[in-house]
């Protein structure tokens, strides 16, 4: 299971212990890269900024979803965006997390609707300037060990 929360608060419709409020997810995509290019006999390289991508999220329309049109549509920064995914297995899941990303100044850069009769499904488009990820290894028995987070400043093009 896959939570976002948006600070300032865009309400969801999440039941979830931990979690209530928070927006469901389908899925979430993004990814990084960087240029490397080789010179001479291949002994020297050289590498590029990297370049992230913006975040791609998919959910079903829920009571956020008008107010995720309209933040689309206006284009300010929040302050964050947080994604937490969920454990959902086993009697001590509680909403335990192994893996939170956060977004800093996130933008909802684009907002797309479709439905074939069924609930219609959106797809949206994070913009961000900056991101934390902390994987927290399950252990033996169901628990949740926390992680190092780590984390780039797009602005300063460092890690944080």
């Amino acid at each position: 299971m896959i939570l976002l929360k948006f600070d300032p608060e865009l309400k969801g419709d999440s039941k979830v212990e931990g979690h209530v409020g928070w927006i469901a997810l389908d899925a979430v995509q993004w990814g990084l890269g960087r240029a490397v290019s080789t010179s001479g006999a291949g002994t020297d390289r050289d590498t590029s900024n990297p370049s992230f991508s913006e975040v791609s999220i998919s959910k079903n329309m829920d009571v956020a979803s008008a107010q995720l049109m309209l933040e689309a549509a206006c284009g300010l920064a929040l302050t964050t965006a947080t994604f937490h995914f969920i454990q959902t297995g086993g009697k001590d899941a509680k909403g335990q997390h192994y893996l939170e990303i956060i977004l800093d100044k996130p933008i909802l850069s684009s907002y797309s609707m479709s439905s074939g009769g069924e609930r219609p499904n959106e797809s949206l488009s994070i913009n961000f300037n900056g991101i934390k990820m902390q994987y927290n290894p399950l252990e033996e028995g169901g628990t949740i060990k926390t992680g190092e987070p780590k984390g780039y400043d797009l602005k300063a093009n460092k890690p944080k």
